[in-house]
């Protein structure tokens, strides 16, 4: 069936909204970034890593923070918000 002049300005409108609120979430949720950032200074990381010589796993990178094993999935979850 062919699209109408209508279906095609409800289908534009529906992308322009999307657009909208993908932009809005960008937005709203940028500053994320930037308290990772802040963590991993705080937490020392970049002396952690060049103290190793090279790339570290996570567990050799929370052995050198002195981060306790109960928290390896949140060091996880923070090395992947800062690779993004």
């Amino acid at each position: 069936m062919p699209a109408t002049a209508a279906s095609k300005g409800g289908d534009e409108a529906v992308q322009q909204t999307l657009n909208a609120r993908s932009l809005l979430w960008n937005h709203a949720l940028s500053f994320i970034k930037s308290i990772c950032l802040k963590c991993a200074v705080e937490l020392h990381f970049p002396d952690a890593i060049l103290s190793h010589g090279m790339a570290a796993t996570v567990s050799e990178l929370s052995a050198a923070l002195s981060i306790p094993p109960s928290k390896t999935s949140r060091l996880r979850v923070l090395l992947r918000l800062l690779s993004l």
